[in-house]
């Protein structure tokens, strides 16, 4: 994780990290950035930690819906999407507004994607299912 981390900046920043405790005990576990309990760190850390995971162990897929990458940094973004861009792994993730995060983001997102789902026409299967129906 801490190698994902520094790939993400250019400044030294502290990275994730996971300490486990003894098995039966209240806090089995702490799973933390030190000195920064913010939203958008705390999602990176999420996202660098199942990075950690694919890499490292079988697993042969990861997937993270478009609510994790809305509240990290966009430099820290386009670090992530460079080391998703690397894995034979498949990654699957749902992205919006891509046309908002760094030309490199963009880039990879526009080089691997399978599927772009959108407005008028282009929702899956045809339709979208939150419409009302005129009588």
């Amino acid at each position: 994780m801490k190698h994902f981390n520094d790939s993400l900046y250019t400044d030294a920043r502290k990275a994730l990290r996971l300490h486990l405790n003894s098995y039966n005990s209240y806090n089995s576990y702490t799973f933390e950035t030190p000195d920064d309990t913010g939203t958008g760190t705390n999602y990176k850390g999420m996202v660098l930690y199942d990075l950690a995971v694919l890499y490292l162990m079988a697993l042969p897929a990861i997937a993270h819906d478009s609510l994790i990458p809305k509240n990290i940094s966009d430099g820290a973004i386009d670090g992530i999407m460079k080391i998703y861009a690397g894995t034979d792994k498949q990654v699957f993730i749902a992205f919006d507004k891509q046309d908002s995060y760094p030309k490199g983001t963009r880039r990879i997102l526009a080089d691997n994607m399978v599927l772009k789902l959108s407005d008028n026409n282009s929702e899956l299967y045809g339709e979208s299912w939150n419409k009302e129906e005129s009588k």
